[in-house]
């Protein structure tokens, strides 16, 4: 009975090939334990990665009134063991305003962020969740399976390798995606409670090295490749086009460039300090604490002066490429003001000249 159960089941997986365009021969033989193992060998091929990408967000601000969403970014991300960076070169947004852009790293001791805004690099001792998604948060290592962002009940630093190497891993078996026969692969991310364990489903691509076709993670966030590309140098494929879709969120990653596994610049994981920039220690308090003195005063200097502008001074704007004029003269009230003042006046007279003639009377 069992083996005709099995006759079925592999019956069942050829015809799925067969109808779906794909080859036959990966599939048949493939058991949980040897889709996984091909999966971490693609994963552990590649030791260190330094891509360059755009993302364009293509859902429409009226979606969610009160957000700007960017219409593009611009980003530089590199990994290297433990060792990772992610630059911002910019953000173009609907405003047309631009993000001055910054650099979150971490060079395996400390986390550095880089504030041009503020022109300021802060540092501080390896939080180490912080430092692992970096490798994740809307790069392509979140699809690559590098680490996933868990909220507070659930175990932290888990990668995709060590989710779908336990137990608790079921194989579906073979499923679509699009045009592409993949394995679809369920498993929970576990919590530090059994109730607080995650769904996960993911779909392993054999015609891409068993990577990653689409990861749908937590029940309401799904990514999904769109677009494989052989990187030649090393014959490994990575993910050339990805799609982000939390909620109704949509993002689309595009690669513009990509080396694996070469020698990656101390500077992207630990940044220089720019010239006319402070340089913060988070884990400082008296440091943070002059810092934040610092800021308020200057921010309770800027609210008095803008104050005192709107108080005592109207701004006239000329025409691009002159000077502007600023009239110091003092405002006057509304006509309706004026209007109301004088017919209080005017009842007031009234009322008294009618006093004094009845006292005359």
């Amino acid at each position: 009975m069992l083996r005709s159960s099995r006759s079925v089941v592999m019956a069942g997986v050829i015809l799925f090939l067969t109808c779906s365009g794909a080859s036959s021969s990966w599939a048949v033989e493939e058991s949980l334990e040897q889709i996984v193992t091909q999966y971490k060998q693609s994963f552990e091929a590649i030791q260190s990665i330094d891509c360059r990408y755009e993302i364009e967000y293509p859902l429409p601000p009226e979606l969610e009134p009160g957000r700007s969403y960017p219409r593009l970014t611009t980003s530089h991300w590199a990994v290297e063991g433990r060792k990772s960076g992610i630059e911002h070169f910019s953000a173009i947004f609907p405003s047309g305003n631009q993000f001055p852009g910054s650099v979150e790293s971490y060079d395996g001791a400390h986390v550095w962020n880089l504030d041009h805004r503020k022109r300021r690099l802060f540092f501080q001792d390896d939080p180490a969740e912080y430092a692992d998604n970096l490798k994740s948060c809307f790069t392509p290592g979140q699809i690559l399976g590098h680490y996933f962002t868990a909220g507070r009940l659930q175990l932290p630093h888990l990668n995709l390798v060590t989710l779908l190497s336990t137990d608790r891993a079921r194989l579906v078996g073979p499923d679509q995606v699009g045009e592409h026969a993949c394995w679809r692969i369920d498993f929970p991310y576990p919590g530090i409670a059994a109730q607080n364990d995650l769904p996960m489903t993911v779909w392993l691509d054999p015609q891409h090295g068993h990577l990653p076709r689409r990861l749908k993670d937590f029940s309401y966030r799904q990514t999904e490749v769109l677009k494989f590309q052989r990187v030649e140098a090393e014959g490994a494929w990575f993910p050339w086009e990805i799609q982000f879709k939390v909620n109704q969120e949509l993002q689309i990653l595009r690669v513009q460039s990509v080396a694996i596994n070469k020698p990656i610049a101390s500077t992207v994981f630990r940044p220089a300090l720019p010239q006319g920039y402070e340089l913060i220690d988070l884990d400082n308090e008296a440091a943070m604490r002059a810092v934040r003195k610092r800021d308020a005063a200057q921010r309770d200097a800027a609210r008095k002066t803008v104050r005192a502008q709107k108080g005592s001074l109207s701004v006239k704007t000329m025409a691009p490429g002159t000077i502007s004029v600023v009239d110091a003269r003092p405002r006057f009230p509304s006509p309706i003001m004026i209007g109301l003042t004088l017919g209080g006046l005017g009842l007031f007279f009234m009322s008294a000249y009618s006093l004094w003639k009845l006292r005359q009377s």
